[in-house]
């Protein structure tokens, strides 16, 4: 049987705190939130030891649509976040984004960083949209942060804290729940 497939289509995966489990995992050994003794450690030899925001979990990742492979591995120096990692086929080109303090966009067939964008905040929560001209993303702010919510112009490269952003609102009420695009208007929860 012959598959139907798209060459060169990945799918982009960003690994913060989660744990897929096996058969090797049987569920006496995961009687509780965060592993048997509650510090996310579990003994065996096909999961890492060790999950926290330092260790196994801070990285993006594109894997082949039809093998499954792994194409690139890219380091991340963030901590935890939450936001789903957003493909944005804009006007000029297919851009991976990912969020966090510094949203990056990267090439999703090369792994190759485009730009990236100081936002502010502690820890990211909803996930970015766009459309062919701007990607909107934000960051819910902090203790001392006030939310933002950023559109970025299509085409960007390297650091576009300064120049890449169409407009930003401090006043948007953004959150935990990702904004909706939706026939050219922007809904936030």
């Amino acid at each position: 049987m012959k598959q139907n497939s798209k060459p060169g289509l990945v799918f982009p995966v960003v690994i913060t705190v989660v744990l897929i489990t096996t058969s090797c995992t049987q569920k006496q050994n995961w009687t509780q939130f965060r592993g048997p003794d509650g510090n996310m450690v579990v003994a065996s030899a096909n999961l890492p030891e060790k999950w926290s925001n330092d260790t196994n979990v801070i990285w993006t990742a594109a894997l082949d649509a039809v093998s499954g492979d792994e194409k690139w591995r890219i380091k991340r120096d963030e901590k935890t976040t939450y936001s789903t990692p957003y493909i944005w086929r804009n006007k000029m080109r297919t851009e991976l984004v990912t969020c966090g303090k510094t949203a990056r966009s990267y090439d999703p067939e090369t792994g190759k960083l485009l730009w990236e964008l100081k936002t502010g905040g502690d820890m990211v929560i909803p996930s970015p949209v766009g459309n062919e001209e701007l990607l909107f993303l934000g960051n819910p702010g902090g203790r001392d942060t006030k939310a933002k919510l950023f559109a970025i112009k299509a085409g960007g490269n390297g650091d576009i804290t300064a120049t890449g952003v169409a407009w930003m609102s401090e006043e948007s009420g953004l959150g935990n729940p990702s904004p909706l695009l939706f026939k050219d208007r922007l809904y936030v929860i």
